[in-house]
């Protein structure tokens, strides 16, 4: 039932989370680039081989997930699961498409995150979460790397005015229409919404 209810937070919100049975991870847990091709076996039961370069959820012993792609079998959740570890990540969409490539795999995850997935949207599918399972709070939770940070665009109104052709265009429209599309305005500084972050680069 939590797995269903994790893919439907997934559908609801765009937010890819996996579920982890506690009992089966030893030790802390951390990500990291894969040096050397590594096997696997998926929670489909199938075996794979993730190349190198590939960004891994591990423990202190093993492979538990190919970040992004596929957890794997040997820390899935089953019907003897009693305590359950949430993740709700941010992963790099390149990374995250070459490895679902070369594995010949394409997940739901892996379709959300290949397409950019918001990267201040974790915390509030875990609180989603959490509030679906009539749950009061988040317990403890651990935060693996560093929040990414905003993008800000230097912005010009008159250049708009000028590649549009259009003089009659005020600053309050342009600010208005910025503004409607969750951008903030600051002077010449433009601040990025979160979720428009793989696609917005530049003042054009």
């Amino acid at each position: 039932a939590l797995v269903d209810l994790l893919n439907y937070v997934q559908q609801e919100l765009g937010q890819p989370m996996h579920a982890y049975d506690a009992s089966k991870i030893k030790g802390r847990i951390s990500v990291v680039l894969s040096k050397t091709p590594r096997e696997i076996v998926g929670l489909d039961g199938k075996d794979y081989i993730v190349p190198e370069n590939s960004l891994l959820v591990v423990d202190q012993e093993k492979i538990i997930a190919v970040a992004g792609v596929i957890g794997c079998e040997n820390s899935m959740c089953d019907e003897e699961t009693k305590h359950v570890l949430l993740e709700a990540a941010h992963f790099d969409p390149v990374l995250v498409r070459k490895t679902a490539r070369a594995m010949g795999l394409s997940t739901e995850a892996s379709y959300n995150f290949e397409r950019g997935v918001d990267y201040d949207l974790y915390e509030r599918a875990l609180r989603r979460v959490l509030a679906l399972l009539e749950l009061p709070k988040i317990g403890s939770y651990q935060v693996l790397t560093e929040k990414t940070e905003s993008r800000i665009i230097n912005f010009d109104s008159n250049r708009v005015r000028l590649e549009m052709n259009n003089d009659g265009i005020s600053d309050d429209r342009i600010t208005q229409v910025l503004r409607s599309l969750g951008f903030k305005q600051k002077g010449t500084e433009i601040l990025v919404p979160s979720w428009r972050t793989f696609d917005i680069s530049n003042p054009e």
